[in-house]
């Protein structure tokens, strides 16, 4: 039974009960002791199977570098200098400084044309707005005249006030549309010019 027990690593609940102290002391150490033998025996099988690992065979076709070999058989070496087109390394420098030059320069451009080109559309826009605010109020202005016009007015002076008011309405509307189609052809010809 003690085997069983030991086996299961359990002991039913009434078994235990029916068992003295000192047998119950007894018992809790051999399952102890089986605990720790289980335990190094699974530990020793890890450690095996991690050595088992770390002795696969390297692969054959695993890539390597094969340095250029000299007449000496040595592996070449190349001195710069020696060759009578190499450049020196004051000029090596001077190109990566001037390289790195020119492309921080076009960055810079790249940013300011930018930034030049978000400024002009925001000031485009805000003059397109002030024009379609002027345009919006000078309507309500012309509804508001219009209406003390048809109030105080004969039917006869009011209908002139009326044509006069549309004339005006309507070169006021032209010349809005004037002004917005400049607008916009500027902001075409800053475009054009930022791009440049």
């Amino acid at each position: 039974m003690l085997q069983q027990i030991l086996k299961d690593m359990y002991i039913e609940p009434e078994i235990l009960a029916e068992l003295a102290e000192d047998q119950k002391q007894v018992l809790f150490y051999k399952m102890r002791e089986e605990q720790i033998r289980r335990w190094k025996l699974r530990e020793e099988k890890l450690e095996e199977d991690e050595k088992k690992k770390q002795k696969k065979p390297v692969k054959d076709n695993k890539k390597q570098v094969d340095f250029l070999k000299g007449r000496d058989g040595c592996e070449w070496v190349w001195i710069m200098g020696e060759h009578k087109n190499d450049k020196t390394i004051e000029q090596i420098l001077e190109e990566e400084a001037k390289t790195i030059a020119l492309k921080q320069a076009e960055a810079e451009s790249e940013t300011l044309r930018l930034k030049e080109e978000a400024e002009l559309k925001k000031k485009m826009e805000e003059q397109r707005q002030q024009v379609i605010r002027e345009k919006e109020k000078h309507e309500v202005e012309m509804r508001r005249k219009q209406e003390e016009a048809e109030l105080y007015q004969s039917i006869k002076e009011a209908r002139l006030a009326v044509e006069k008011m549309e004339l005006e309405n309507r070169k006021q509307e032209d010349d809005k549309r004037r002004q917005l189609i400049e607008i916009e052809e500027e902001e075409k010809r800053a475009k054009r010019r930022s791009r440049e």
